[in-house]
């Protein structure tokens, strides 16, 4: 089966350089890019796509309806982590005066929780048991190709706790090419620059 594992697109947070708060809408360039991303999926040959709640990403999923070339579903156990704790909403240059301690502990360590953050293991297994239940129903049902839409962080996390790499650097709308036989996973294709290596455990 063909896996397309894709980056949501820019939102208001990144366009300012802000630490996202839990409703981030898109950007116009967030829209834009929504728009191109249709476009390119209309050549993979998808059949169903995988996405989020997250607001930004819905409001991608209703750009990406009006194609009336896939089937959407909204998945809520792989919504972003919620980890900002104050730093929500914040410039990430003022945020690096007022709070440096936790913002290098937020940028360095991508198994830290903040104090109101939601525990990293916890949402990780949440994640994986999802993503795994969709995985064994659609090779059930002997489904050709999927895709799924989601923040960043979450697509790490598959990366990490699946996959066996490590990607940093994700873009928006990055489109990991990945085929899955029922048992392992081999990536085909990344179609933007991205850093990855392997995880040694």
């Amino acid at each position: 089966m063909k896996l397309l594992l894709i980056s949501g697109c820019q939102t208001h947070a990144q366009e300012l350089n802000k630490y996202p708060g839990v409703f981030e809408k898109l950007s116009k360039l967030g829209d834009e890019e929504s728009k191109k991303l249709g476009k390119l999926l209309l050549s993979k040959e998808i059949s169903k796509i995988f996405c989020s709640e997250d607001v930004s990403i819905i409001q991608t999923t209703d750009i990406l309806e009006k194609l009336n070339a896939f089937e959407i579903l909204l998945v809520p156990n792989l919504n972003k982590r919620t980890n900002f704790g104050e730093l929500s909403g914040l410039d990430k240059n003022e945020a690096s005066e007022k709070f440096p301690e936790l913002v290098a502990q937020i940028e360095d360590n991508p198994f830290f929780t903040s104090e109101i953050g939601e525990d990293y293991y916890l949402y990780t297994e949440k994640v994986i048991n999802q993503f795994n239940k969709i995985l064994e129903k659609e090779i059930s049902f002997e489904t050709e190709s999927i895709a799924f839409i989601l923040n960043v962080e979450t697509l790490q996390i598959i990366f990490r706790e699946l996959i066996g790499f490590e990607i940093r650097d994700v873009p928006n709308c990055a489109i990991f090419e990945i085929d899955f036989d029922g048992e392992a996973f081999e990536i085909i294709d990344i179609e933007k620059s991205v850093s990855i290596e392997p995880v040694f455990n």
